[in-house]
């Protein structure tokens, strides 16, 4: 579950959840043995996250740092606090949201993340990026265990068999995100951005060509589904 609009607005309709919206999809993931949230600091959503902490004692959560902190100091006590604050003991999944973090950051943050998780406090170490060139940049760096991409029927560069033989190549295990393009796949309103309205439009060549007999959402989320090489889509 993506959980950038559990507190602020988000996508093309620029919408967040309330509160009791925020409470069916937890339930009904929590039914369906979906039971993974994918929260980030620029969401800026623990403390939303926070008031369905009874809920979320069933979920594994990741998180993504994107605001690289000034020193180690810093850094730990962000990461002990917002764990506290989810009354959580380890994160799933604890992402670089990009290659710039590293860059910006204290000079051992890598080091830290490693040394955090070999006392458990979190599982693996990710990175989300959107290019497939930021990944081999980051091979000489480490190797994470998962990358973040962006996937769907606009995006599928690293679905690309030659890109998927380097990232299985290094072990690495993918998560499917951008499903939706932040809604615009999924609206029928057309924007008055160019740019989203020349998206808009392409997409709307592609469902006209559905041969499928899929609806708009199936056939958004159906292709990826099947997709072996995706581990697992927010």
């Amino acid at each position: 579950i993506g959980g950038a609009n559990f507190k602020n607005k988000y996508g093309i309709n620029n919408k967040h959840l309330n509160q009791k919206k925020l409470n069916n999809i937890l339930n009904y993931a929590l039914k369906n043995n979906i039971l993974q949230i994918d929260n980030a600091e620029a969401y800026d959503s623990i403390e939303e996250i926070n008031k369905f902490s009874d809920v979320l004692k069933s979920f594994r959560i990741d998180n993504k740092i994107s605001n690289p902190k000034e020193n180690q100091h810093h850094f730990f006590n962000y990461f002990y606090q917002n764990l506290e604050k989810i009354n959580c003991k380890q994160y799933n999944i604890f992402y670089i949201h990009h290659i710039d973090v590293l860059r910006k950051s204290y000079k051992n943050l890598l080091k830290d993340i490693f040394f955090l998780r070999d006392r458990g406090f979190i599982n693996h170490i990710g990175v989300s990026i959107y290019e497939i060139n930021e990944l081999k940049k980051i091979l000489k760096i480490f190797t994470p265990n998962y990358i973040q991409v962006p996937v769907n029927l606009l995006d599928s560069e690293f679905l690309i068999t030659k890109n998927l033989s380097f990232i299985k190549k290094n072990k690495i295990k993918i998560i499917g995100r951008s499903l939706f393009l932040q809604g615009l796949l999924l609206t029928k309103k057309e924007p008055t951005n160019l740019k989203l309205k020349n998206i808009f439009n392409h997409k709307n060549n592609i469902f006209e060509k559905n041969k499928y007999n899929l609806n708009t959402l199936e056939l958004c989320v159906v292709p990826f589904l099947k997709n072996k090489n995706i581990d697992k889509l927010i």
